[in-house]
């Protein structure tokens, strides 16, 4: 289970979020339909920090013909699946009043993308939180990572580094996210807040 693809993803975003993310793997998955079966296999229902999946018994099958709402997205979108049709899986906006059509064919290529969203959505009130800096980093190339997404100069950059922990608010969330996967690479422990 450790291999799988969910907990790969699950460990990036808890990783990328400096959270926590609970699982807990269902034995029995049967009510659920073969596409959203590795998913509850994984874990029966999952709070992330940008969307909610639901437990199994709490699966809607009655809304939308044919369709099981499964979660959200806490905003204006439902996460559905098709009892029977292949692609299965989509999310979508219930107040723009389209016809549900699915769009992906297997769970963690949906989980994928709807984190990817996410990220895309280019608010700016993020912040990008560095913990902690161990000893052999490179603060030439770190700081050259940072300084895209602040005002600050070099010199104030490398006292923030030397500091060892520190954040940099007021950052559009794509490029919040790049940093601090670039400053993963780097060996350096930081994550995203993501206020809005």
């Amino acid at each position: 289970m450790v291999d799988s693809p969910f907990a790969m993803l699950v460990a990036q975003i808890e990783r990328e979020f400096g959270v926590s993310i609970p699982i807990s793997p269902s034995t029995d998955v049967a009510i659920v339909p073969d596409t959203l079966r590795p998913l509850y296999s994984f874990s029966d229902g999952l709070t992330l920090p940008f969307a909610n999946i639901h437990k199994m018994a709490d699966c809607n099958r009655t809304t939308y013909p044919d369709w099981i709402c499964f979660g959200s997205d806490n905003y204006f979108s439902y996460f559905l699946c098709h009892v029977s049709q292949a692609p299965a899986l989509t999310t979508w906006d219930h107040e723009v009043h389209t016809e549900i059509e699915g769009v992906f064919d297997t769970a963690i290529d949906w989980l994928t993308d709807e984190y990817e969203s996410f990220i895309d959505t280019d608010t700016d009130d993020n912040a990008v939180r560095v913990t902690e800096i161990p000893d052999g980093v490179s603060k030439t190339a770190a700081i050259t990572e940072i300084k895209p997404i602040c005002d600050k100069s070099s010199s104030d950059l490398l006292g923030l580094f030397r500091s060892g922990a520190f954040v940099i608010p007021n950052v559009v969330r794509s490029d919040a996210f790049n940093v601090v996967r670039a400053l993963h690479d780097l060996g350096i422990s930081c994550h995203v807040e993501c206020n809005t």
